[in-house]
């Protein structure tokens, strides 16, 4: 293997993720986190209704996809 392979192949692998993976990365994150948070809610939830994010469905899938859009986004 010649020296311009070489130096191609380490361009390859130290390049940035293409744009379109990053934002996949981000959607299956939340979507995952959704479920996640909703399933939670569901589930465990806050029978006495004083808990702020797990008493109403749409707080905690929302706070579900928020918490899936974060650890999406350090992946990789």
């Amino acid at each position: 293997m010649d020296s311009k392979q070489k130096n191609k192949d380490a361009d390859v692998m130290a390049s940035p993720p293409k744009p379109r993976i990053k934002l996949m990365r981000y959607v299956i994150g939340a979507l995952i986190g959704g479920i996640a948070g909703f399933a939670y809610y569901k589930w465990v939830g806050c029978p006495s209704g004083t808990c702020p994010i797990t008493s109403n469905p749409w707080s905690s899938t929302l706070y579900g996809m928020l918490m899936g859009t974060m650890v999406g986004s350090s992946i990789g």
